[in-house]
């Protein structure tokens, strides 16, 4: 899969940051880990997590957005209450984690979120992006359709770095992250392989 980053991080560092997971809440003072151990304080994550299920498969979430005092959960009636972009953003800090080999929480979550991407690919390749409390699909929202845009990279990104760490470890769902890579860079090359190849220059180095 490492043929398809170069590629990748070109492209979605104009998207934004990477990861914004940060919390304030009630936070103890501050405990250097140890060696091997996370630098990421993912309290707030973890309490952002929820499991779901979609297309009758158990999957795991991240709720969008919560609100202060307590950050309870809360979705947004067009949009859903969890979606791909952030999940796979999830899935991306959780796949270099130093202590996820022997983590069973962080390894069920990044396999639950993982699988969680997967089920909202679309029959053409691109992916869905919103999730509805009813685990049904987004499937008409602007910011959700099944088209070449952000969520679908993020999801791309996101799948091409868990197969590193799945590859061994879940062997079934690491050949199907290979195979809906493998559709999405179908698409790639489909839709953006002939068009001409144009270049400009951001603070002195030039991307696509």
């Amino acid at each position: 899969m490492k043929h398809y980053r170069y590629f990748l991080y070109l492209l979605l560092v104009l998207q934004g940051p990477l990861l914004a997971f940060s919390c304030k809440k009630d936070t103890p003072a501050t405990v250097i880990p140890t060696s091997g151990s996370s630098r990421v304080n993912l309290a707030h994550l973890n309490a952002l997590y929820k499991p779901a299920r979609v297309n009758g498969v158990d999957v795991g979430t991240v709720a969008i957005y919560s609100e202060y005092p307590d950050y309870h959960l809360v979705a947004d009636a067009d949009e859903g209450f969890t979606c791909v972009d952030d999940a796979a953003r999830a899935v991306l800090l959780l796949a270099h984690e130093p202590d996820l080999a022997t983590n069973t929480d962080k390894q069920t979550k990044l396999q639950r979120m993982t699988e969680f991407v997967l089920q909202l690919q679309s029959a053409n390749g691109y992916f869905y992006n919103f999730l509805f409390p009813d685990g049904t699909i987004n499937k008409t929202g602007t910011t959700s359709i099944d088209q070449p845009n952000f969520w679908s990279w993020r999801a791309l990104w996101g799948l091409t770095e868990a197969y590193s760490s799945l590859k061994t470890t879940n062997p079934d769902l690491a050949s199907r992250i290979q195979t809906a890579t493998g559709r999405v860079v179908a698409n790639l090359i489909r839709d953006y392989g002939s068009k001409a190849q144009e270049y400009t220059f951001v603070q002195g180095v030039k991307v696509p």
